[in-house]
């Protein structure tokens, strides 16, 4: 698996689960965003970090 058939679906699922918590009032929609954003960010980060090549 590639980042880049990962990365939508765990954006959907993000996006997902912050629309629960703006439907519950516990965040609005501003910091929804900001949210889904940076923890893409972070996961796209790590992904680079543990996928790329090790020298032995």
């Amino acid at each position: 698996m590639t980042w880049d058939t990962i990365a939508p679906f765990l954006r959907h699922a993000l996006q997902f689960g912050s629309g629960l918590l703006v439907a519950k009032g516990i965040i609005d929609t501003a910091n929804a965003e900001v949210l889904v954003g940076s923890l893409v960010s972070i996961a796209s980060v790590g992904w680079w970090l543990f996928s790329r090549p090790r020298d032995a």
